[in-house]
């Protein structure tokens, strides 16, 4: 099982926190307004994961490291909760950040641009971390260095020209190194669209007519050029017919679901259908 540290270092920061609000007597939280919704989501995560259990089907098989599973999935909500609290009550400053994107984008962008470099790409993966650039490492790289180009005109212009050199390597390697992973430039497409239609509000009806323009003259070309109709029938057909067989299941308890980590189990249940949309 691979953990990666920065999970395992979430809620030792947050133990360490509260030991140093409790030794200085100083219980204060900075205020948030998604605070409250957030500690509403973490409440009905850990209510999904213990209803879940209480009403798992005799039926439908309970594999032994079933308990770690849901806690791993629990973790996801609760842990990104602590991280957006721990953001809130230890990044004090505007710069502090402003340095912590830096440091991101900095040790992210390395990667995209070593990985340009024919040189250097066998050497990437020596030391990169596991699971390092899977489809997270593409949203949060465009969405930051995007951000930073369109949002934030204190930069020098060498910061924008390297964010603008990490975003071409980026795209480059979307469409050239990775052109059958769909994973890759989709989410980073609809997080571009995203910030441009926030930069620009009033044209997002401009926008809206010239992209359907465009897909519709671009995207048979597209999907021949990228060689994509095997990978649309086998994974995005086998995804969107895994969907209908978890909704089918969800809406038998459209109040609560399955619970933490049980679709699967669920959906193994009708071997007939789910050999057909999985491979």
């Amino acid at each position: 099982i691979f953990i990666d540290t920065s999970v395992i270092l979430i809620p030792v920061l947050f133990g360490v926190q509260l030991l140093h609000m409790l030794w200085n007597r100083k219980a204060s939280i900075a205020h948030s307004p998604v605070t409250l919704p957030l500690l509403a989501f973490a409440l009905a995560a850990t209510f999904s994961w213990w209803l879940g259990n209480v009403y798992w089907d005799p039926g439908v098989p309970r594999p032994a490291n079933i308990m770690w599973v849901q806690f791993g999935q629990w973790a996801i909500f609760v842990f990104s909760l602590i991280a957006l609290w721990l953001g809130k009550n230890l990044l004090l400053e505007r710069s502090d950040l402003e340095n912590l994107v830096k440091i991101y984008l900095f040790a992210g962008g390395l990667l995209a641009v070593l990985h340009v470099i024919p040189l250097t790409t066998p050497l990437i993966s020596d030391f990169k971390p596991v699971g390092a650039t899977t489809s997270i490492y593409w949203i949060w790289m465009t969405a930051l260095t995007t951000g930073q180009l369109l949002f934030n005109p204190r930069q020098s212009w060498w910061t924008r020209s390297i964010y603008g050199i990490v975003l071409g390597c980026l795209w480059y390697l979307a469409f050239f190194s990775l052109p059958h992973w769909v994973s890759g430039y989709l989410p980073m497409s609809v997080v571009t669209v995203v910030l441009v239609a926030l930069k620009w509000p009033k044209r997002i009806p401009l926008f809206v007519v010239l992209a359907l323009i465009v897909l519709a003259f671009t995207l048979p070309t597209i999907i021949e050029h990228l060689d994509l109709e095997q990978e649309i029938a086998i994974s995005g057909g086998g995804r969107l017919g895994h969907y209908q067989l978890v909704l089918g299941f969800a809406l038998q308890r459209p109040w609560f679901g399955l619970g933490m980590a049980a679709y699967r189990h669920h959906t193994w249940t009708i071997p007939a259908q789910i050999t057909s949309v999985l491979y």
